[in-house]
């Protein structure tokens, strides 16, 4: 029994190792975004950001910003305010009224049956137009030439779907920087999903 038990509780931990050691090779050979040109703008499709914001007036702006500033011909940006109680929804607004290419829809009561985030992200979907879908948080801050390098890539890899893994950094008690994570932005093509990968900021 002793013989047993040592062997099983030995396979579970080569089946972890074996499994890290995979993921930890994958990850190596992601390719790096930067490594493609952008994308002139007769190769740049129509492009809708995505997110909903609730209470996230502390970096809301921030990021904001750096949605206006991206260097895309043809984008617009949908935000949800899903039911804030703080002044995000002021925020939103007042970009909105400075920026043509951003649009907010406002929501004040979750149905029943629906949790909170799904909704509002299903909302921003209705009102999209854009024939790639990018789904990415309130507080994520983007580089000016990641979309045109984004659709650089998925023309070139012909992929439908890829996945964008960039850092965040998380603000101590005192703010300053106590470390670092990665965070995800997802974008769909022709609003479906098929052939995917995932890539580095």
């Amino acid at each position: 029994m002793h013989l047993f038990g040592l062997a099983f509780f030995g396979f579970i931990a080569l089946f972890w190792l074996t499994h890290g050691l995979r993921v930890a090779y994958g990850a190596i050979r992601l390719p790096w975004i930067k490594d493609f040109a952008p994308a002139p703008d007769a190769e740049c499709p129509r492009v809708s950001i995505l997110f909903a914001a609730r209470d996230e007036e502390e970096k809301l702006p921030a990021a904001l910003a750096t949605l206006m500033e991206i260097d895309y011909p043809n984008l617009e940006v949908i935000a949800v305010d899903d039911r804030s109680k703080d002044a995000t929804a002021r925020i939103l607004d007042e970009f909105a009224a400075a920026h043509p290419r951003l649009h907010v829809v406002h929501i004040t009561q979750l149905p029943a049956g629906w949790l909170g985030k799904p909704h509002a992200l299903q909302k921003a979907y209705q009102a999209s137009t854009g024939d790639w879908l990018l789904f990415t948080d309130a507080d994520v801050r983007f580089k000016p030439d990641i979309l045109r390098r984004a659709m650089a890539l998925a023309k070139a890899r012909g992929l439908d779907h890829l996945t964008l893994l960039g850092d965040v950094e998380m603000i101590g008690g005192h703010g300053s920087p106590s470390r670092r994570q990665s965070k995800f932005a997802r974008v769909y093509g022709s609003r479906r999903l098929s052939t995917s990968e995932a890539f580095h900021l």
